[in-house]
């Protein structure tokens, strides 16, 4: 005997989830009014962060934005994104 009880599991897998949809945001050139490509000093500095479920944070303490953080400071690409995050699991 080694002190322990036996232990049973159950696992089913399930044929939902939670879906992230990302996008790289670009930086616009083209937006002057005569039609020609101009050229803009704005950088795009943040990502945008969005989720179907009140109550989940969409500030910089959601998991899915302290993620693409890291990213960027491990990698050192400096690449900005769109995320969507559609629950389907609470």
């Amino acid at each position: 005997e080694d002190g322990f009880h036996e232990l049973a599991s159950l696992f089913q897998a399930i044929g939902f989830g939670d879906t992230l949809e990302l996008t790289e945001l670009v930086r616009n050139d083209n937006d002057d009014d005569d039609g020609k490509e101009g050229t803009t000093t704005e950088s795009i500095t943040e990502d945008e962060f969005t989720c179907n479920m009140p109550g989940v944070p969409v500030d910089s303490t959601n998991l899915v934005l302290r993620a693409l953080e890291l990213m960027r400071s491990k990698t050192g690409v400096q690449k900005y994104f769109k995320a969507n995050l559609i629950k389907q699991v609470p």
